[in-house]
């Protein structure tokens, strides 16, 4: 059973952010141009807060209305407004001696008060924070003061908080959210004492988490920090309040500040060394932050920054909060020994219209998967329409590939229909594959005309992966990118089919097939260099015709039988990369893959002498898919070979009960 309430949160960070156990959330007026705009077109704004000395900034981030665009633009350039991306971004000062300004000034002022968004919401503001509650003495002295000299003063809620993780899931419910981690290796000298009196382990919130040149923080410690002056104690031993200085966090929070891009919520982990910066933002906004972030590794290369996951908000909340006990369903209820790291691109707007056939074999979805291979050295994208495609959507396709400049193969007998990828891509596909320990996956996603490219990687090639989706995030093209999952995945295969499922379509339209190949000692000693002599499970590093494709290794042991050359990617984890070469690959693309063209992701696991492969296709394909396998069963190359058929089940039934191997 998948979870719902988020009732119990199991992880470390949400329990230590949930020390804040009181929530305050309040409304006000102020007669102001902006808030006036918002009242009489009835429309909302995100809201930022700057606070300096004399003066206070605002950003407002107004959602473009499409009916009423003309004369809200009119309006909004009186400030110097900027369009992007369909939101209207407006930077207005304020004097901080304003009776509103005051107050939430004083709230900030409370050792263990945060800011937990700013919303005008039809001409009101609408503002929360939480706080510890032995604080809740100083909060109502502060609301009995300002409650007459604020305008519209109103009290929406006071009391116990539900967590972290429900109170930013309401604001996800009203604009969608991303999350992003950033890891920092510290300088030597932001290790002492002086500069990191709360020594090896602590959690941080931010009270302020957009536009603050100054770290003004909320600190969680694992320890008691050391005395020093600026350090404010809340609850001994468990809160602290400080102010700090820290470079990274400055060019970061200076960038997205002159740009207008806002971050909802930010807090730290620190753990020996390793900054952890985890930042929470509107989705509308994680291309240009992505852009500000790459900014950030080339000026604060003394920091290390690395981009460590990201996903959108729901995804993060769903592998950090569930029930005691309670294991999920679906893609995100497998757990895997050794997790990779999953990366999934989205680039707009780039498959013709003809891939978006609505009706495949009598199935209809909204989002299909592609083939990706790689054929005579070039990626090719494939998609099989079976024989139901019409003349004169095959003469639409000669024309909308035209664009991509590249080949075109249609089979208009099988309905199969392959175009070679935009030099773009093929130029960013040939990079990530060069990187040791990297897989593409065979599985692309096509929803409308958006294509979703999905790869895995292992943790000690972050840094080399990181600089290669930023350069292509960020390099100018005439297609919109954006990145829409990195991070660590235990399901143990790619992370394409969790968003295939998550946006709503089943599992079950895939099926897995599970085939056995009984052999001999003597001849696993012989074939492919002998490399399953080593048990654990492979994968190919892409789906190809070509006779060298080295496959990416988790041993179970240390220690390499056979004598493929090889290389170590994770030494702890006994990950491998073997650099082969095999008729295998030619010859299962020939005879398996280039018979339906359809998408296939497959792997290997060798246990107690067996060799048992996984093979991940769509449903509708599985006749030709077996009569492939047996057609690469009975090829000379594997004469000598006894292989078999063991299970074909659908693909969500069979993760409902099994661990997979991949």
């Amino acid at each position: 059973m998948r979870v719902g309430t988020l009732t119990i949160v199991n992880s470390e960070l949400f329990n230590k952010i949930n020390k804040l156990d009181y929530e305050l959330r309040l409304s006000f007026t102020t007669g102001t141009s902006i808030s006036g705009l918002s009242k009489k077109f009835s429309i909302s704004a995100i809201t930022g807060i700057r606070i300096g000395g004399k003066k206070v900034e605002f950003t407002y981030f107004f959602p473009e209305d499409a009916s009423r665009s003309r004369e809200i633009g009119i309006f909004l350039r009186q400030f110097d407004a900027i369009k992007s991306k369909g939101v209207w971004r407006v930077k207005v000062e304020d004097d901080s001696s304003a009776d509103y300004v005051v107050m939430i000034r004083d709230m900030l002022s409370v050792n263990s008060a945060a800011l937990t968004g700013i919303w005008l919401i039809n001409g009101k503001y609408h503002i929360g924070f939480v706080f510890h509650h032995s604080e809740l003495p100083a909060i109502a002295s502060i609301i009995h003061r300002n409650m007459k000299s604020v305008a519209g003063f109103s009290i929406d809620y006071l009391g116990g908080s539900e967590g972290f993780a429900k109170l930013v899931s309401g604001i996800n419910d009203r604009i969608k959210l991303n999350v992003a981690y950033i890891d920092l290796i510290a300088p030597e000298e932001e290790l002492t004492e002086n500069n990191n009196p709360m020594k090896n382990h602590w959690i941080r919130v931010l009270k302020t988490p957009y536009g603050s040149e100054k770290v003004q923080g909320i600190f969680i410690p694992s320890e008691s920090p050391a005395k020093k002056q600026g350090i404010h104690t809340i609850v001994d031993g468990e809160l602290y309040s400080a102010t700090t200085g820290n470079s990274y966090l400055k060019f970061m929070n200076s960038k997205k500040n002159s740009e207008r891009v806002v971050t909802m919520w930010s807090f730290q982990k620190f753990d020996d060394g390793i900054l952890t910066i985890v930042e929470i933002m509107p989705s509308a906004m994680t291309a240009e932050w992505m852009r500000i972030f790459s900014e950030s590794v080339k000026a604060s290369s003394e920091w290390k920054p690395s981009l460590s996951y990201f996903s959108d908000f729901s995804e993060w909340i769903d592998k950090n909060a569930q029930r005691d006990g309670e294991v999920k369903d679906g893609i995100s209820g497998v757990s895997h020994g050794v997790a990779r790291h999953s990366a999934v691109v989205k680039i707009d707007n780039v498959l013709p219209s003809v891939l978006q056939f609505n009706n495949l074999r009598g199935k209809t979805s909204r989002q299909r998967l592609l083939l990706l291979s790689n054929e005579n050295g070039k990626w090719m994208l494939s998609q099989n329409l079976g024989p139901t495609a019409t003349d004169l959507e095959y003469t639409a396709a000669r024309k909308l590939f035209s664009d991509w400049k590249g080949d075109l193969i249609i089979n208009e007998k099988s309905g199969i229909i392959r175009a070679e990828v935009p030099e773009f891509l093929q130029k960013f596909l040939d990079a990530i594959y060069s990187v040791q320990g990297s897989m593409i996956v065979p599985a692309v996603m096509q929803s409308s005309e958006d294509l979703y490219l999905s790869i895995e990687f292992h943790n000690g090639k972050l840094i080399e992966i990181n600089r290669l989706i930023r350069e292509f995030l960020t390099e100018e093209l005439q297609y919109r990118r954006e990145l829409v999952y990195f991070g660590k995945d235990f399901c143990g295969f790619p992370h394409i089919y969790s968003i295939y499922e998550k946006l709503g379509n089943d599992l079950n339209d895939f099926a897995l097939i599970r085939t056995v190949w009984d052999t001999t000692k003597e001849e696993i000693e012989k074939e492919v260099h002998g490399i399953f002599q080593n048990e654990g499970v492979f994968i190919p590093k892409m789906l190809t015709d070509r006779r060298k494709n080295p496959m990416v290794a988790r041993l179970y042991g240390p220690g390499i039988k056979g004598s493929a050359i090889h290389a170590s990617v994770d030494g702890k984890t006994n990950v491998v990369e073997f650099d082969l070469e095999s008729s295998f690959f030619p010859d299962f693309y020939a005879e398996a893959i280039s018979n339906f063209y359809s998408p296939v992701f497959f792997s290997m696991k060798v246990e107690e002498g067996h060799v048992y492969n996984y093979y991940l296709i769509d449903r509708e394909m599985k006749q030709e898919f077996i009569q492939g396998l047996a057609k690469h069963w009975k090829h000379r190359q594997r004469e000598n070979h006894s292989n078999h058929l063991a299970e074909i089940v659908g693909f969500g039934d069979w993760i409902s009960v099994n661990s997979l191997p991949f």
